[in-house]
């Protein structure tokens, strides 16, 4: 179990966390957690979503693709979104079973 508490981050934000500060590209030690990839509008509007992963930290990249405009001009149809939080393991991650029955449930 984890207990997230979720941040709206500005593109500015999100880059500060995630870019290497040197390079400008994504920083060698996030890696991906989990991505979904829909630019055809196949299952309602085109989406790109990536959830980036740095031990318990977590960036959540979504871009709203605009698939049909020229290659030169390509645009999103609705602004990017990202969040950021920290994963924090539950208080009973840790319990071996006679600690956790024998604990007051209140």
């Amino acid at each position: 179990m984890t207990e997230n508490s979720v941040k709206k981050l500005t593109c500015t934000e999100r880059d500060n966390i995630v870019l290497n500060k040197v390079t400008g590209n994504l920083h060698q030690d996030w890696s991906v957690e989990s991505s979904l990839t829909d630019m055809d509008g196949e299952f309602g509007d085109p989406i790109v979503d990536t959830t980036w992963a740095l031990d318990n930290l977590r960036v959540r990249d979504i871009r709203h693709p605009r698939p049909e405009a020229p290659e030169d001009k390509k645009t999103d149809h609705k602004p990017c979104e990202h969040y950021y939080w920290v994963e924090v393991a539950d208080r009973n991650e840790y319990k071996d079973e006679d600690e956790v029955e024998n604990e007051d449930i209140f």
